[in-house]
């Protein structure tokens, strides 16, 4: 009788534990997809002040004075570029919801390139050597999939600059200025399945800058590099939706409380084309910190 009861347990708690393995296994996995998409918000919060910042390049160090001065130095155009976003942490994110879930999204690139297109403009100072910029940016809803990206974006930033020259050239020496500035931006990235499920990250910042400048003109040609030290108040939050789950998460960056953790240096340079009055500009950046590269190509108007 007793070895029966014991057979009996046995084979109940057997059973039990056959009945929760998967429960377990996919609870692990579902703790295994926040962790990751975590992660995948730090990396975000690393790339958005390099995407915001190198909107607003210009390859002259200082554009010169609106007065005393003829012509007045202004000038505006169009910016189209990308910074590069690591993709490896939203993949794991991904594979594991495949594997728990039964859900099936999209492949993704191990790199994507988050693009952007600004309309921008900069004014000379008056009397003093000096020149103050404006850049508006907006990609509104835009479809990547038709560019092998299977992803949604949205993006805006606002911001401007402030550069002092030290140097204003001539035949000789060349520009030097210094500089600091601001930026806001906001957006999102969204992964969609063919079921209706989704992965929605959302994100916010605020960016501000110290920068220094050195370029040189060349007939047509100025070529220019510069150090730009960044710090951000930011935040990434993330939603998903897979099969009847539903899980939430993020990541930020604080600079009142995690000031050593939101510095970002980084290193940008390129060179400009001058036509009469106007100036074609290939630009690049590199964040020394997390390893952020980024590329633009701009067409200005340039008095």
């Amino acid at each position: 009788m007793r070895k029966k009861l014991i057979v009996t347990v046995f084979s109940v708690v057997c059973f039990f534990f056959l009945l929760i393995s998967p429960l377990y296994g996919q609870t692990e996995a579902l703790d295994n997809v926040k962790a990751n998409m975590n992660e995948f918000s730090k990396d975000l919060l690393r790339v958005i002040p390099n995407v915001s910042l190198q909107q607003g390049v210009w390859p002259d160090a200082y554009i010169g004075k609106v007065f005393p001065g003829f012509p007045p130095h202004l000038g505006g155009g169009v910016t189209a570029g990308f910074a590069n976003v690591k993709m490896t942490a939203l993949n794991a994110a991904i594979k594991e919801m495949e594997d728990a879930l039964s859900v099936k999204f999209p492949t993704l690139r191990e790199t994507f390139l988050f693009p952007t297109i600004t309309v921008d403009a900069k004014v000379g100072g008056l009397f003093l050597p000096f020149d103050i910029g404006l850049s508006v940016m907006k990609i509104p809803h835009l479809s990547l999939s038709k560019l092998g990206a299977p992803v949604t974006v949205d993006f805006f930033t606002v911001g401007g600059s402030f550069r002092y020259a030290i140097l204003q050239g001539n035949v000789v020496l060349p520009q030097l200025s210094i500089g600091l500035g601001g930026y806001y931006s906001k957006g999102y990235i969204n992964v969609g399945a063919t079921d209706g499920s989704y992965i929605n990250t959302n994100f916010d910042s605020k960016i501000f800058f110290l920068e220094t400048q050195l370029s040189k003109q060349f007939l047509f040609v100025t070529p220019f590099i510069g150090l730009r030290l960044a710090v951000s108040q930011a935040n990434v939050s993330w939603d998903i939706k897979a099969a009847s789950y539903t899980l939430a998460g993020g990541a930020s960056y604080d600079f009142n409380k995690n000031f050593a953790e939101s510095i970002q240096p980084s290193l940008f340079g390129g060179v400009g084309f001058n036509f009469l009055f106007f100036q074609t500009t290939l630009a690049a950046s590199f964040d020394m910190r997390y390893k952020v590269w980024g590329a633009n190509l701009s067409f200005r108007a340039k008095l």
